[in-house]
């Protein structure tokens, strides 16, 4: 028979702690790959927003350029007419008004009140619209 050999607790220990050594290592350096990638697309992140503020930058200029050229242009045409608008030449003789007669006020008097009148029609009388009477034949 063969001696079986007793696993002490050290042994076991010592086991445990390479292959912890061993895992730390290797996360370690997965971390460090996995930290350099990050950093390789921020990089490549900040030369993109680096080149398109650059080129917002030259459009705006470019833009802005044209825009300021125009306004110069249209302010000389401006000045150039600005001296000839002159007031239109005055009548020698002022015209005169002619005279509008006034209207005369008139009383106005009130419709005569038709209180004392019987609103009740009479029998045979059709009211077939307001302020009409007609006769039933």
């Amino acid at each position: 028979m063969m001696p079986v050999e007793y696993i002490s607790k050290n042994n076991v220990m010592k086991k445990i702690f390479i292959v912890n050594i061993l895992l730390l290592t290797f996360i370690s350096s997965t971390y460090a790959q996995l930290d350099s990638i990050v950093n390789k697309f921020q990089q490549q992140f900040d030369q993109f927003r680096q080149d398109i503020e650059q080129q917002h930058r030259q459009f705006k200029n470019k833009n802005d350029s044209v825009f300021a050229e125009f306004l110069k242009k249209s302010w000389k045409e401006y000045e150039v007419f600005y001296n000839e608008i002159q007031e239109p030449p005055k009548p020698v003789i002022q015209p005169k008004l002619k005279e509008v007669k006034k209207p005369v006020p008139q009383e106005i008097r009130p419709a005569p009140d038709d209180s004392t009148k019987s609103h009740l029609l009479p029998p045979g009388t059709i009211d077939s619209a307001p302020g009409s009477k007609t006769t039933e034949p």
